[in-house]
């Protein structure tokens, strides 16, 4: 299995720790992109992640072993300051109305490259509405309660949380 790992660049203080992060995962063999084309030519899945959070070790390792089995895989993260310090909550609920709510970020998802190339055709690259179009599509999505991703919560992040019992999702 090919996998690319798709991030944007960006001017972010928090890159160090995500690089870092990237660079011991448990499962080294895989591709970084920062195409999300070349991305989606190149591999068999892509595994999106954000600059500004910090991957898990195993990060990676979980990304094949999810994606070998599901078209879209989405993974629970939990919270961080942007000191990295642990915030209480945990991000994700499978089985969400994703007309209201998703769980499939740009930075804790896997997509096989052939569902990923068909979903790219009908939307922008905005989260909820690829993952919309997943579940139009009949894709088979899964979500994994493995906290992969510390979720970095600071001024500059604009995502909308809404707490649905004891865990946390995007509004959309």
């Amino acid at each position: 299995m090919r996998l690319g790992v798709f991030t944007r660049i960006y001017d972010c203080p928090y890159f160090p720790d995500w690089f870092d992060a990237m660079r011991f995962q448990s499962d080294m063999d895989y591709e970084l992109f920062l195409d999300l084309q070349e991305a989606v030519n190149a591999a068999d899945f892509v595994l999106f992640t954000d600059i500004d959070d910090i991957p898990r070790t195993d990060f990676v390792e979980n990304a094949k072993r999810f994606g070998a089995k599901h078209d879209v895989t989405g993974f629970s993260m939990t919270f961080i300051d942007h000191h990295g310090r642990k915030l209480p909550g945990t991000f994700g609920k499978p089985g969400v109305d994703l007309g209201k709510y998703n769980v499939y970020g740009l930075g804790n998802t896997v997509w096989r490259s052939s569902l990923l190339s068909r979903v790219l055709k009908s939307v922008d690259l905005y989260d909820w509405d690829m993952a919309r179009e997943a579940e139009r599509l009949g894709a088979d999505m899964a979500f994994c309660h493995i906290d992969t991703v510390k979720y970095r919560r600071y001024g500059q992040n604009t995502s909308k949380l809404v707490k649905l019992g004891n865990r946390y999702v995007w509004e959309v």
